[in-house]
């Protein structure tokens, strides 16, 4: 008699320890479940900064050869750019604008030497 309600005490703490046990990996099983089949968050990547180096001010004379000989000077408020070359002296005055940038004047300088060789 002590031995069947020792054995129903052992069946009865083994049948808890089952649906602990069942219930936990259920629990675990769904939420692992629920985790796989999310999408996953559409978190933007930082942006980089671009390094923003300044632009040339000094370029090669295009009479004399000479590199950074010429130096650019640009006058926003009377909207003038100047090129001067500092070894032979030549110079060259344009119209600028506000978005008007040093290399845009040298270009300017050399398109009209092309064009007055031509």
């Amino acid at each position: 008699m002590l031995e069947d309600v020792a054995i129903k005490n052992l069946f009865h703490h083994f049948s808890l320890f089952k649906i602990f046990v069942v219930s936990s990996f259920k629990a675990c099983f769904t939420a692992v479940l629920q985790t796989m089949g999310r999408r996953r968050s559409k978190r933007k990547p930082e942006t980089k900064k671009k390094v923003l180096g300044t632009m040339e001010t000094q370029f090669t004379c295009p009479f004399c050869n000479h590199t950074k000989s010429c130096e650019v000077k640009m006058d926003k408020t009377r909207n003038l750019g100047t090129v001067q070359c500092s070894v032979c002296l030549e110079d060259y005055q344009t119209t600028i604008n506000y978005l008007s940038e040093p290399m845009d004047v040298y270009c300017d300088w050399v398109d009209a030497c092309e064009q007055a060789n031509n």
